[in-house]
Order: C-alpha cells, then structure tokens, then sequence
C-alpha cells in the first residue's frame, strides 16, 4: 500500500476520543486505528477547501477575466478534493466506530486514492498549461511550439497519473475482503511512484521557468507584470513543497526505509497545506491586473500616442499690384519770348491696392490633439 495517508496502523497518535456512540475512538493503543492528528487534518482541510471555492465564486464574479484560469478544472479539481476529504472523515469515523468491518475501510480508501491523484494531476495542468497560456494569451501571441510542449509533458503525465492509480487501488484492494488472497504489488508502486513524482518535480520546475519567460516576454512589449511574478514564484515554491514531500515517502517506501510517525504526521499537514496554498495562489494569478484585457483606460506605456505633425500652408504669398502711373506730364515756360518745352518724368512711388507689404510666411508645427 502506499506509503501515507489511509491511517492503516501506527496507533491512534495520542490520546483518543471516547462516547457513549463511539468507544474507544482514535485511542493510542489500537494498532489498526487512524491516528486522531489525521482526522483532525482532514476535517481542518474540509473546511479550508470549502472555504477556497466560496473565495472562487466571488473572485469570478467580481473579475470576469478570472474564469480563463478559475474555470470548469480549476473548480474541478477542489471538487474532487473536498469528496476526498468527505470520505476520508466518513470512512475513518466507520472505522473508528467499528461500524463496518475493519476491512471495508479499504473500499473507502480506493475511492479517496482516486479523487487525490486526479486532484493533484488538475492542479499540474492548472500551473503548467492554464496559467501560461492565459500569459500568453495577455501579450498577443502563441506559439505552435508552445502547444507541443503543452501537449507532450502532460500527456506523458497523464498516462503516469492513470498508471500510478491503478497501482494504488490494486494495493488498496488486496487488503479489502475480496482481494485479501492476492499478492499485492507493492514494490512496482514504490518504483512507479517515486519515478512519477520526480517527473511531476521537474515539470512543476518546467511550469515555473514557462512563467518566467512568458512575463519576460509582457516586459518586452511594455505590459506591465503588476507584481504576478511574485506570485508565480510563490506558486511554484508551494507547488515544489508538497510534491518533494511526497517524493521523500515514496523513496523511503522504495527503500524499505521506515521513517519516523512524526514526519508522517507533519508531511501530512504540509503537504495538504501546501496543496491549499497553490489553490490561493491561483486565485491571485487569477485575478491579475496583468492578466486583465485592454480597455478604454490604458496604461502609459500601451496608450497609442498623439499623432505630431508639420503643416505648412497651401497658399502663397499675396503678390502686390501697382497702380497705373502716367508716364509725362508736359510743362511750358516763357523764356525771351521762345518757347521751351521740357519734359519730366514724375514717377510717383508705387502703391499696393490694399495697402499692405508683403510679409514671407514661415511654416509652423501643429500639434493635433488625440
């Protein structure tokens, strides 16, 4: 069987609960029982999942742009994680209240097994495929290339993902009633499990480097970030937590290490804490400013700026015109009794029709106003 969470022995992890309708709940000296931290863990993170798709609805309603990464798989995925916390607390509490016999706990434990791993898969599709192509979508352009390495790593993942349930539930169903005669496959799960989580821990890093480069891209077409590389690297830190923790059990398991019940008891915590955590995170990616789509107010640096241009008139110069002046005026002169005509020429100086000089006009600039 996997090496975590079904609480399948270890003792009830101190101390236990005790009532008329369930004796002997959760008590330290019952070797089949669920340690009470696990119970306590799925009826804490129950809630905190429920709380996160409250947070979801009213993120989605107050930014609309949020349903391209908060849609149908990112609902999906919480969905299936809040049914595996509801059979992890209804299944525990049959077995702690021997309700049932001891071995159809297991039964519970295959349909708990399945929601997790479809979860954890959603999630990866969320951050390696969801969340850089909304980027890309933001700056305009998307790359047939990008499609294949969509394509190629979450395929291999996915097949992985169906490999490694299957496994699981098969170890699962040997300790159920009708299972119990088979031999389980124990040793290939611990090989199958840390192979698949070393590939889940590279494309989790694959997710993160993705981002990166695709905010360096909005950088480079002058689209301001507004803080979302912040909130990939966080995305990528809690994503990379909870994925190294499981790949430490399945090592150990691989191994035949036995770590110790206290590591189990705070891998418990922190892995699921930092699955809810990613959930967060993506809610703030979500609803991004960066990832919001051009409206009527534009940003300084994507406004399209006001056309300048030089404009000169298209008329020339007004050209003068002169009157007409007579050319002679004839004078005559009485002189020791001959007459002398002389001739001068009285031009007078030229006049303009309307007054005006000739100014040369100079051309100038004009700045239309967008």
């Amino acid at each position: 069987m996997a090496p975590r969470r079904g609480g399948g022995g270890g003792g009830g992890g101190g101390g236990g609960i005790s009532s008329d309708s369930c004796p002997g709940a959760f008590a330290s000296d019952k070797i089949d029982g669920t340690p009470l931290v696990f119970f306590i863990a799925y009826c804490f993170y129950f809630v905190v999942t429920l709380i996160i798709m409250i947070a979801m609805s009213k993120v989605k309603k107050r930014h609309p742009n949020a349903k391209k990464i908060l849609g149908a798989l990112y609902s999906t995925g919480l969905s299936f994680l809040l049914l595996s916390y509801a059979l992890k607390i209804v299944g525990t509490m049959l077995r702690e209240c021997d309700t049932t016999p001891w071995r159809s706990y297991f039964n519970w434990a295959i349909s708990w097994s399945v929601f997790d791993q479809l979860a954890y898969f959603i999630l990866l599709v969320l951050v390696f495929y969801i969340v850089n192509d909304a980027i890309r979508e933001r700056i305009g352009e998307n790359p047939s290339y990008f499609k294949i390495i969509y394509g190629a790593v979450l395929g291999i993942m996915g097949a992985l993902t169906a490999a490694i349930i299957g496994v699981v539930c098969y170890n699962l169903w040997t300790l159920t009633e009708d299972g119990k005669y088979e031999d389980s496959l124990s040793y290939e799960e611990g090989k199958l499990g840390t192979a698949y989580y070393v590939l889940f821990l590279l494309s989790v890093l694959g997710a993160g480097a993705l981002s990166i480069v695709n905010i360096m891209s909005m950088k480079a077409k002058n689209i301001n970030p507004s803080g979302l590389l912040g909130s990939i690297l966080a995305l990528t830190f809690s994503m990379f937590i909870w994925v190294l923790f499981l790949l430490v059990e399945y090592a150990a398991y691989l191994n035949l290490t036995s770590l110790e019940r206290d590591f189990y008891y705070a891998a418990l915590w922190i892995i699921d804490g930092f699955i809810a955590i990613s959930f967060i995170i993506l809610l703030f990616v979500a609803k991004s400013v960066a990832l919001e789509p051009l409206s009527g107010f534009l940003p300084r640096s994507e406004a399209p700026q006001a056309p300048v241009y030089t404009a000169t008139p298209a008329y020339p110069p007004q050209q003068p015109t002169y009157a007409q002046v007579p050319q002679q005026q004839q004078y005559a002169y009485n002189t020791t009794g001959q007459t002398q005509t002389y001739y001068f020429p009285q031009g007078q100086a030229p006049t303009y029709s309307n007054g005006a000089v000739p100014v040369q006009y100079q051309p100038y600039t004009h700045e239309a106003k967008a």
